[in-house]
């Protein structure tokens, strides 16, 4: 299971550092909103990233992967300038962020909710609903 996470989470950064890299990266993008599109793909990737290095236990290690995820997308912004027809945008920057603090706090969510799991537990009898 860690070789897959991990496994994911370099394909997904290799896939994200090409699209952010190529002068077009397709029309698919064309009819999104471009921050909608930053603030899920690194909301993604600090998940991915979680899932891949970090333990439960540790949530020191939290600000570290926020913190390098962060600096690698203002660096990957930035190389944008060299591309052809891609600029720099400090609003993208912004929706990076946002989006590595959104996935932080799915990702907190998530383990206040796993604590209170039991083994065995259906979600329907967890949720209250059975």
């Amino acid at each position: 299971m860690h070789f897959i996470t991990k496994l994911q989470l370099w394909l997904l950064l290799a896939i994200a550092t090409w699209l952010s890299l190529t002068p077009k990266p397709g029309a698919v993008f064309e009819h999104f909103w471009d921050k909608s599109l930053h603030l899920v793909c690194w909301m993604v990737l600090f998940l991915s990233c979680r899932l891949a290095y970090g333990k439960i236990a540790a949530p020191d290690r939290d600000k570290a992967w926020a913190g390098g995820l962060f600096i690698y997308a203002s660096c990957v912004e930035a190389l944008q300038m060299l591309v052809p027809g891609r600029f720099f945008s400090v609003l993208d920057i912004v929706a990076n962020g946002l989006g590595l603090l959104l996935g932080w706090l799915l990702w907190r969510l998530w383990i206040h909710i796993s604590r209170d799991w039991l083994p065995g537990q259906s979600l329907n009898r967890w949720l209250g609903l059975a």
